[in-house]
Parts: structure tokens; C-alpha cells; sequence
């Protein structure tokens, strides 16, 4: 009988430690995982993931007064022109052309349709 004892304490003991050996390893193999970033999943779904800073308080353009506030503003709204990103000259937005008058006082926006 304690032959018997003997070999079922020896046998749970055993177990135990499989068990605690599974259980450290299934820790392991999933703390090995590496997260995907925002760069592989706007990379994957071809999406644009952009930082703007702090918390923009007003939308209105003529209130703003912060980078951050600015580049939100850019993004969501577009102007009558803007300008071309090579040689910075003025090119249509929401304007589709505009006249000058002979003075140059008064700008006559034509908006596109």
C-alpha cells in the first residue's frame, strides 16, 4: 500500500510540474507575439493613421491658433486656392477659377461645381 502511495504522489508530482511547464510555455510562446503596429495595418488596409497632437479646441480657422489645431483645420477644409507644392504659385481648390480686377482690389471666385 505505501509502494502504492508512493508511486501516486510521484505520479501528481510529475504532472505538476507538466503542468506548470505547459503553462510557462504557452506564457512564453504568447509574450513572444509581436503586436502588429499602425504602420502594418495601414500598410495592409491601405489606410492613413496621423498623429495631430494635443486636443483641437475650435474648428473655426478664424479662432485656432496652434500647429496642431492647423493641420486639423487643413485637413478638414479646403480654401478658395491653395498653393502648388513645387513652385508655391496659387492653384485652384474649391474655386475652379477666379478674375482680378484692372485695379487689383476686387477677386471674383468662380467655385466649381
Amino acid at each position: 500500500m505505501k509502494a502504492l502511495l508512493s508511486v501516486l504522489r510521484e505520479r501528481r508530482g510529475r504532472q505538476r510540474i507538466r503542468l506548470i511547464l505547459s503553462f510557462a510555455f504557452c506564457f512564453f510562446a504568447v509574450s513572444c507575439h509581436k503586436p502588429e503596429s499602425n504602420v502594418d495595418k495601414g500598410d495592409r488596409l491601405q489606410i492613413l493613421h496621423k498623429g495631430n497632437g494635443p486636443e483641437v479646441q475650435d474648428l473655426d480657422p478664424h479662432l485656432v491658433n496652434g500647429v496642431g489645431a492647423f493641420s486639423v483645420i487643413r485637413a478638414l477644409l479646403e480654401g478658395l486656392v491653395t498653393e502648388d507644392p513645387h513652385d508655391l504659385h496659387p492653384i485652384p481648390g474649391v474655386a475652379g477659377s477666379w478674375e482680378i480686377s484692372p485695379d487689383g482690389r476686387l477677386y471674383t471666385f468662380h467655385l466649381r461645381k
